[in-house]
């Protein structure tokens, strides 16, 4: 067990008395004296289980952690040898009772493996760590393995997944075998701002690194402190910058840098972001360089460590280490790049040179092998000070430091715009930073050390020009950061400039999930697109993220603004594939999108062949309705089920309806296009096929190139008239199907293509009239006009051609390129009138435009983009 016998011999005194706590109302900051206890009744008792085993008693607990979002500071206590996790709701009183356990049945069970080794039970769990989510982790050290307990938790709730354990009923040490998969004692846990896990792996003398560990395999993906996953000795290869000796606490700043206490090393090293480019450490603290492990080197001084176990780190990068054989807590003034020097000490009486368990008696300036340590939003400091059967907290026992402001999301917004949440990025911020708007603050919510968001009202953006934004700490330190400029800029119809956008923070940005935006916020490859015309509602596949997304009204949203609906996740902050397994509240890779006249929704599940119905009204994390393509079970996602026939799909790229709510379905590695009459209540049989003579066949091009052959067909549009549009992306142009429709008919107009029975990308040279692997194709306000858009992917455009169509016409406009004879993504750089690989196209009932831009990670709206003719609404902004 992880115990005491790594202490080298502590002696424990029990010292009797009794100091009356200090109320939160007289707890003072900027002092290293405790203001409040958990686990003993006041600041002079220590006994283990104090009054007995219960809510509110601790036996030698090592490790705190807080909810990483939790500006309340919700506190998690690793009860080591009370065989539990317990969680404590803020606010904190002295003596208070946990509201949670984990790996008991009660608060009055104390069993090592209680009921069997099981997904609920613990044995001495050494660490804990929370995510962005609020799930928790838990290094259960005796069983040799680390657990993952889903937000939101519950009392003695089972865990969901477990590292270093083929299953939750077996503890072997390197079970298995040393490997990638393997766990020997585990102690400190940590995760970065992307939701990698970082484990001490204490037996082995290594730190693993374990990337996107809820939607990945539970092998590490990278090692600290030996050359491989197959090694495990101390200091391998002798004391350097690359070996490690029995780590117990890991810890990450802002900026991604990796702090590991190297404990029987007595150092803690820093290794810089990014951590992909190498394992050597960059930094040391405790020794005078990194071929040095004597413990109080040098002798015992504010340089000096002596088998160091955990690290915190707080907004302003201040770093905080327990100095555990030293009986203290050290503070290291931010930057670390020029101070290796404590700059405050707890626990001693703020002397450097003395190293004494309850140096001066049992009290709120004492500690005895002060372990595990944690830092809420506010900047209080939690302390496992572990042979004295406690956790201690510190208000604010170091100024706050002046916040820095680095970015906007949006960077820019429309004039006139409505109300939207703005996000700021920065860092040193704190749970009382305010964001202010021309000087004035604005309503702030507090999200992390580096981010913050603010309400800015429909009036602050009625103005013209750019609004200077900055944010503000309170004292005690605090300030005011330097400005950003919020751009503004008019919107503007008829044209091929983009006026909105999801996805990013402003249009000269592509990356996925960009970073500079909450993970509610973000997209990953959107595949498709869709709008309700009666209300204005968007909808988004976000394909690779495994989710659809809606937001209230396209139109009106300001840029890079959050959804209010989700559908495939249980939150807006989860993104796993067919998460908590195939059902009808899954998807593995959503892509085409489409509405019918009563508003229910249509979803191509791509990687589960098939289609969902989601009936109206909608709401997150709605179970669907109805299942085309798999027989109608939720349960089973296989390709073709049940061989080729009207019930099966293979990989439906695309959704469309016509007035008639009869139902269309790109069928892709089938070959073909399906449509269900409706009612669609009455079955999940297909009535008619395009593309292929019968229900049972699947050749690409069945019978030749050809009016009644397809390849691949990618996306689907229906106009007014009962028209068939396919993107037929695997000949490079798009079949239009005249009504009336029937199986297996003919097309009778290709775009594209000079011919019906030509195929080639770019057919006589990139133009007007050519095509390369269109996917999307989509008619304005429901085909009231007739005219058609075309998602010409693979040269980076879309595509507009006036109505009426005829065969091998020329488009008429362009989107995402300066001309007709240009096809490179993003040309000219990303920008409001790029497209990088467009993949669907939507338009309102106003004439708006809506675009997939899926390798820009975004979705584009441009203000009715061609004349109206009288036929639409005026443009409404709800």
């Amino acid at each position: 067990m992880r115990g005491l016998l790594r202490w080298f011999g502590v002696i424990v005194v029990l010292l009797a008395g009794w100091a009356a706590p200090v109320p939160r109302a007289q707890a003072a900051n900027l002092d290293t004296t405790a203001d409040r206890v958990l686990g003993q009744p006041d600041f002079s008792h220590r006994g283990a289980n104090n009054g007995g085993l219960s809510a509110a008693s601790l036996w030698e607990p090592s490790n705190v952690a807080l909810d990483a979002n939790d500006a309340q500071g919700n506190l998690y206590v690793a009860d080591e040898f009370n065989n539990r996790v317990l969680e404590y709701d803020a606010p904190l009183t002295t003596g208070a009772s946990a509201d949670r356990v984990f790996g008991q049945p009660s608060f009055i069970s104390d069993t090592i493996n209680t009921g069997g080794l099981s997904a609920t039970s613990l044995h001495n769990p050494a660490g804990v760590a929370l995510d962005a989510q609020g799930n928790l982790y838990v290094a259960d050290y005796g069983n040799n393995r680390v657990l993952e307990y889903d937000a939101p938790l519950t009392n003695h709730q089972a865990a969901n997944r477990v590292f270093g354990q083929p299953s939750f009923i077996t503890n072997t040490v390197n079970n298995g075998g040393l490997s990638a998969a393997s766990l020997s004692l585990p102690t400190g846990l940590a995760l970065d701002r992307q939701g990698n896990l970082y484990v001490a792996d204490y037996e082995n003398n290594r730190v693993l690194e374990y990337d996107a560990p809820l939607t990945s395999h539970q092998q590490a993906n990278r090692v600290f402190g030996q050359p491989d996953f197959n090694h495990n000795m101390p200091n391998n290869g002798g004391l350097s910058a690359t070996s490690l000796f029995n780590p117990v606490g890991v810890a990450l700043d802002a900026a991604g840098n990796l702090f590991v206490s190297d404990t029987f090393n007595s150092r803690v090293l820093e290794y810089e972001a990014p951590l992909t480019s190498d394992d050597t450490a960059d930094r040391v603290f405790g020794q005078p360089d990194f071929t040095h492990g004597t413990s109080n080197n040098g002798g015992l001084s504010a340089s000096s460590l002596a088998f160091p176990d955990s690290m915190a780190l707080d907004a302003a990068g201040n770093l905080y280490i327990a100095d555990t054989s030293n009986n203290r807590v050290l503070e290291y003034d931010a930057p670390q790049t020029t101070n290796d020097t404590a700059d405050r000490v707890f626990g001693q009486g703020g002397s450097f040179t003395t190293g004494t368990a309850n140096n001066g008696g049992v009290s709120a300036d004492s500690l005895d092998v002060p372990a595990g340590i944690a830092l809420d939003a506010h900047g209080n400091l939690y302390v496992a000070d572990v042979i004295n059967n406690r956790v201690l907290e510190y208000d604010q026992p170091v100024p706050n430091g002046v916040p820095k402001l680095t970015s906007l999301s949006p960077a820019s917004v429309a004039l006139g715009s409505a109300a939207f949440t703005l996000t700021v990025n920065g860092s040193g911020l704190v749970a009382g930073s305010s964001v202010r708007w021309g000087g004035s603050d604005r309503p702030t919510t507090f999200i992390n050390s580096t981010r913050l968001s603010a309400a800015i009202s429909a009036a602050d953006v009625a103005a013209t020009g750019p609004t200077a934004v900055t944010v503000f700490s309170p004292a005690p330190g605090g300030g005011t950061s330097t400005l950003v400029n919020l751009n503004a800029y008019a919107r503007a119809g008829q044209d091929a400039r983009a006026d909105m956008e999801q996805g990013q923070p402003d249009f000269a940005s592509g990356a996925a999930n960009n970073p500079l935006m909450p993970a509610a916020n973000g997209l990953n490859s959107p595949g498709g697109v869709a709008v309700d015309t009666r209300t204005g509602r968007l909808f988004v596949a976000d394909s690779h993220d495994n989710r659809v997304l809606s937001w209230p009204n396209g139109i009106a949203e300001a840029n890079g603004q959050a959804p209010d609906l989700v559908l495939g996740q249980p939150n807006l902050n989860s993104t796993t594939a067919n998460k908590g397994g195939l059902s009808a509240t899954s998807l593995s890779f959503p892509y085409g999108l489409a509405l019918d006249s009563q508003g229910d929704l249509y979803v191509a599940d791509v990687l589960n062949s098939r289609v969902l119905e989601y009936n109206s009204p909608l709401s997150s994390d709605m179970a669907a309705s109805r299942v085309f393509g798999q027989g109608g079970g939720f349960t089973t996602g296989v390709a073709n089920n049940g061989g080729v026939s009207a019930n099966s799909l293979n990989a439906p790229f695309a959704v469309a309806l016509d007035r008639q709510d009869n139902l269309y379905v790109a069928d892709a590695l089938n070959s073909r296009v399906l449509e269900y009459d409706t009612p669609l209540s009455a079955g999940t049989t297909a009535d008619r096929v395009f593309g292929q003579p019968d229900m049972t066949s699947n050749t690409y091009n069945n019978g030749g190139v050809g009016a009644s052959s397809v390849t691949s067909p990618f996306g689907l549009a229906a106009d007014a008239q009962g028209n068939l549009y396919v993107a037929d992306s695997g000949n490079n142009r798009v079949l239009e199907y005249d009504a009336p429709l029937s199986s297996s008919m003919a097309a009778s107009r290709v775009l594209g293509q000079p011919s019906l029975i030509t195929d080639t990308a770019n057919n006589n040279g990139l133009s007007a009239s050519s095509l390369a692997d269109p996917i999307g194709v989509a008619t304005d306000a429901n085909g009231a006009q007739g005219n058609l858009y075309v998602a010409d992917t693979g040269n980076n455009r879309v595509l507009e051609y006036d109505a009426p169509l005829t065969s091998d016409m020329a488009a008429n406009r362009v989107f995402g390129q300066t001309s007709f004879i240009t096809s490179t993504a993003n040309n000219n750089g990303v920008s409001a009138i790029s497209l990088n690989f467009p993949t669907a196209a939507a338009l309102d009932a106003h004439g708006n435009l809506y675009v997939a831009d899926n390798d820009n990670n975004r979705v584009l709206e441009y203000d009715r983009p061609l004349p109206l003719l009288g036929l639409f609404l005026p443009l409404v902004r709800r």
